[in-house]
């Protein structure tokens, strides 16, 4: 009886329980990581997209159709009352505000700022990492099979990248 009872709760227990498989999850890259964090913070403070010295995201930045989309609609939707109006935001907005939530509960405005700064930074700076490796492999291709006014191209891209 006891072990029928166990096995009744064992059962219970699974059957609430989410499995989710890894390989319907899609995988994350640093940077898609450091753009949720990013909107996470816009969401928690969007008063930082209209201060002076705005760091605004260029769109080559934004990884993800979604992310965009929703950069997109919250640039846009914040007005100058300080107020953003969360009505029909794209799908990861309720997630992101939940994350904002979570990991920047006691931050204050100026340390907000800081932190806006600090992962604007690396943004670019990880977009600029995955940029050059494409490049690098696209120039290594090109060369190998010979295409010289491709990879006369790919070499006017890589300088313009430095600047």
């Amino acid at each position: 009886d006891m072990i029928r009872l166990r096995g009744n709760q064992k059962s219970k227990i699974n059957a609430n329980r989410v499995v989710i498989n890894p390989e319907e999850s899609p995988k994350k890259n640093r940077l898609d990581v450091l753009i949720e964090r990013y909107l996470s913070l816009v969401l928690r403070f969007p008063q930082l997209l209209l201060a002076p010295g705005n760091l605004s995201l260029d769109p080559r930045y934004l990884s993800t159709p979604a992310l965009s989309a929703l950069y997109e609609a919250i640039k846009s939707r914040y007005t100058t009352g300080d107020v953003l109006s969360l009505d029909g935001l794209p799908e990861p907005a309720n997630l992101l505000m939940m994350q904002g939530d979570l990991l920047f509960s006691g931050l204050t405005e100026k340390s907000a700022k800081n932190e806006f700064t600090v992962l604007y930074t690396q943004i670019r700076e990880e977009w600029l990492h995955n940029r050059r490796a494409l490049l690098q492999q696209a120039m290594a291709q090109s060369e190998q099979s010979g295409d010289i006014a491709k990879m006369q191209q790919l070499m006017e891209e890589w300088q313009k990248l430095g600047k």
